[in-house]
């Protein structure tokens, strides 16, 4: 459902009105949702947030958010690539290139590139596990942010909800 703002001049009227205490409480709780929503920045609906209890979620430019997305996408395609590649090569015993052993050889593919060197295999998967773990622990922290900022208007419109309902 898509959100119509109210106009900056009706929404400057609406909240001082609301300031001078001439709303009903219908009229209150739709400007805070409406103060909540609106993408206006003025010095008078930053103050109206402050005293509802409201606050602006950290904004990022839309071509940072998306450049940290693509980079941690990469990170996670990249493990998941060597991850599901080694449990191939390690499930199918006896079906190797080469035709040696595969309990003896180490292999990954890098660019093009193949590497037997079993260290520098295992320092490669060390390194994409921990590529997506950093991304998995961003994902996490991005959704407690916005549950912390979703939870005191959940929590209030419930108490609301309840005042109203006795």
């Amino acid at each position: 459902m898509k959100h119509n703002p109210m106009p900056l001049p009706q929404l400057l009227e609406a909240i001082e009105l609301y300031f001078d205490c001439e709303m009903t409480d219908a009229e209150e709780r739709q400007l805070r949702l409406e103060v909540g929503a609106t993408p206006h920045s003025h010095p008078a609906i930053d103050e109206a947030r402050a005293v509802m209890g409201l606050r602006r979620p950290k904004q990022l430019t839309p071509s940072l958010h998306h450049s940290i997305g693509v980079r941690q996408w990469m990170g996670i395609a990249a493990a998941i690539a060597v991850i599901v590649t080694l449990a191939v090569t390690f499930m199918r015993p006896g079906h190797s290139p080469a035709g040696q052993d595969l309990q003896e050889k180490c292999v990954a593919y890098v660019n093009g590139r193949c590497i037997t060197d079993e260290d520098e295999v295992i320092a490669l998967m060390a390194q994409n596990l921990g590529e997506l773990q950093n991304g998995a622990d961003m994902a996490e922290q991005s959704m407690i942010e916005e549950l912390e900022y979703l939870a005191p208007m959940i929590e209030k419109f419930d108490s609301e909800l309840n005042l109203n309902d006795i």
